[in-house]
């Protein structure tokens, strides 16, 4: 899993890719976790995983930055 930070239309955000997409993790679960760097810290990196596995990309890569 290639988790990263970008930035997009919609604002600054991580995440993780998918295919030719970003699964927006920071929109799932970033109540909880409001960074990347929080969602490693809290050992949340299987959770993560079940979501990017269950969920479909929610921005281009060619979008982001």
């Amino acid at each position: 899993m290639k988790l990263l930070s970008y930035e997009s239309k919609g604002g600054v955000s991580y995440g993780a890719v998918s295919g030719e997409g970003v699964v927006d993790l920071g929109a799932r679960i970033g109540k909880e976790f409001p960074t990347l760097r929080d969602l490693i810290a809290g050992n949340a990196l299987d959770r993560a995983a079940g979501i990017v596995a269950n969920g479909s990309p929610d921005v281009a890569l060619a979008e982001i930055r």
